[in-house]
């Protein structure tokens, strides 16, 4: 019987020091982590690498928006298990991103606890589908 592979997942976020303590934290429970800070790295990494699991900032600086990440990733890579990351409270942000297709929404700010519990219950569906 082998070991199951740890899921791979894309941090997207504009600020550099949560992809660097996203990273650190789900790199020591075993998860593969690639980092983005803008839309255009995360397509590059969605392509290139496949993950599994992504978690999205919303709202980027200059322009582009989490959301557009989403819709790529649910065009081309649509096993990609999809959280929003978001300070955006207003009414019905959570609800599009779903309509959009992501599999939840946190909001921010994100505590060790919250981003792991989220990440798993990504991954525990991952482990799912493949089996």
């Amino acid at each position: 019987m082998s070991v199951p592979v740890p899921p791979k997942v894309l941090v997207l976020d504009d600020d550099q020091e949560i992809c660097e303590m996203s990273r650190e934290l789900l790199e020591r429970r075993g998860y593969t982590v690639m980092t983005a800070l803008s839309r255009d790295e995360a397509i590059i990494i969605l392509e290139r690498e496949r993950p599994q699991i992504a978690l999205l900032d919303i709202h980027l600086s200059g322009g582009p928006s989490g959301l557009d990440v989403l819709r790529f990733a649910r065009a081309q890579v649509p096993s990609c298990r999809c959280l929003m990351v978001s300070k955006d409270d207003r009414p019905g942000m959570s609800e599009e991103s779903s309509r959009l297709g992501a599999e939840g929404y946190i909001r921010k700010p994100v505590t060790a606890d919250q981003l792991e519990a989220a990440v798993l219950a990504a991954a525990e569906k991952v482990r799912r589908e493949e089996n």
